[in-house]
């Protein structure tokens, strides 16, 4: 399996313009969470502010212009681990899927690791809530790593665990000023594409598009999203459909 994907493409860069709408999932706590400590609006509106400015990295220089829900994932580092294509020394990326049903399943995925590591799991079941929404985006240096050209790398960049190969590509793409790419979800079972990209201008949306709200149930189990404007439409994952050679994998 090759390991050092960048420099088995000998130079021959299959560059293409890539454009389309992504999906992502952010858990909707912030509001729910100040309003129990507020008597009134004008306080939680002020009690916001304060957080805010106090408790949250500042804003990376362009992204001014994005809302809120577009400009939250450039303003935090990467998690201990880094991601799939980041490193932890690295900008965060922001991603997204391209269905959402892939979505839902990278989501589910991350849903079990905090509750499978959590020191004191809930007895029973984990319940959020959750937007969903669309955002349009367009990079003129782009890649396709789902296509022909990287056939030979697939186990490399789905692999379920380890992402020394995927940060490594993510690394070089970044140097040569790739602005975004798509790729194969490792967590859906139906291997439905994602993307990623490198830069806030790879986004043709300034705002969150097509919001809807899901409650979500989280046990050791699997996960279930419920869509709140729809009663009926309920789309789950085991933990099962997650696991290789029946143990649950963790990102690394």
């Amino acid at each position: 399996m090759p390991t050092d994907i960048w420099s088995s493409l000998d130079d021959d860069i299959p560059l293409v313009p890539i454009s389309g709408t992504l999906r992502r999932l952010t858990e909707s706590q912030e509001q729910v969470a100040t309003s129990h400590l507020c008597s009134n609006l004008a306080e939680q509106s002020r009690l916001e502010e304060l957080l805010e400015e106090k408790s949250k990295p500042p804003l990376p220089t362009g992204v001014e212009k994005l809302d809120y829900l577009l400009a939250t994932p450039w303003r935090y580092p990467p998690l201990q681990h880094g991601s799939r294509f980041g490193r932890i020394t690295e900008p965060s990326l922001f991603y997204g899927a391209l269905t959402l049903e892939t979505c839902l399943a990278e989501s589910a995925y991350y849903r079990l690791v905090l509750l499978l590591d959590m020191q004191d799991p809930p007895s029973a079941t984990l319940r959020s809530r959750h937007t969903v929404f669309d955002a349009n985006y367009k990079a003129s240096l782009g890649l396709r790593l789902q296509s022909e050209v990287f056939a030979d790398f697939h186990d490399a960049l789905t692999h379920r665990s380890h992402y020394s190969a995927t940060q490594q590509l993510g690394t070089a793409m970044l140097e040569y000023g790739i602005e975004g790419f798509e790729y194969t979800s490792a967590r859906d079972p139906l291997s439905g594409a994602s993307v990623a990209l490198f830069t806030p201008t790879a986004l043709a949306s300034r705002k969150a598009l097509n919001k809807s709200e899901w409650q979500c149930e989280t046990t050791a189990a699997g996960v279930v999203f419920s869509y709140m404007g729809l009663p009926g439409r309920v789309v789950s994952f085991l933990r099962a459909q997650f696991e290789v050679d029946g143990r649950f994998p963790r990102p690394a």
